[in-house]
């Protein structure tokens, strides 16, 4: 089983968007089972799980004081892939939950001070051992900075993600149905940006140890 913590000290990062999204798509793209742990209090995702009238991806409330014990029953349960939506807080459960996943996604928006917001996140994420890659998310279709930002980001020497996710209404309306951009708008650019990214993703979860 491969775990995906999607995590980040700065709130309004996207982390509940791209942890949905791309669960969903993991889900399309051939993985037999596929959860989506929600273990920000805020419960987002099982909100967004609520609207929905399909069974895949599994969304699920976790608990910060048996997330260990979670994923061992869904491995157990036979899951392939699970994403973990951590909530915007520096506790020292989530310091040491980065340590058990096999890639840590942390999302930012383009922009300096976002960057420097997340990199608490970035250095927890080191301390525990852990592969980490950047994100950028919510970046302007028509704003030059995600090329700047990509630049600085790849001055941390941490990977970053080629692909950039743009602030897209797709992905409002998708969301208010209960769907995936893939699923409400498959022929969009949004949803051609979540199909990328999942591609960059699995390759980079082939490469962890099995």
């Amino acid at each position: 089983m491969k775990t995906v913590i999607v995590s980040s000290r700065k709130g309004g990062a996207g982390k509940t968007t791209l942890s949905l999204n791309l669960a969903t798509e993991a889900a399309q793209q051939g993985k037999r089972k596929v959860a989506l742990v929600d273990l920000d209090p805020q419960g987002s995702s099982l909100f967004w799980a609520s609207l929905r009238d399909r069974g895949h991806p599994t969304v699920l409330k976790g608990n910060s004081v048996d997330v260990f014990l979670t994923l061992g029953e869904l491995e157990d349960e036979g899951y392939d892939t699970v994403f973990l939506d951590m909530p915007p807080t520096d506790k020292k459960w989530i310091r040491e939950s980065l340590g058990q996943a096999d890639l840590v996604m942390i999302p930012t928006k383009p922009s300096p001070l976002d960057i420097h917001s997340a990199t608490s996140t970035l250095e927890w994420a080191q301390e525990a051992g852990a592969r980490v890659s950047w994100v950028i998310n919510g970046a302007s279709p028509i704003s030059k900075n995600p090329d700047i930002v990509f630049e600085l980001l790849k001055a941390t020497r941490v990977p970053v993600f080629k692909t950039i996710v743009h602030e897209r209404s797709d992905f409002v309306t998708s969301l208010s149905r209960g769907l995936s951009v893939s699923e409400a708008a498959p022929s969009s650019k949004a949803a051609a940006e979540v199909a990328e990214l999942w591609r960059e993703v699995k390759n980079a979860l082939a490469r962890t140890a099995a």
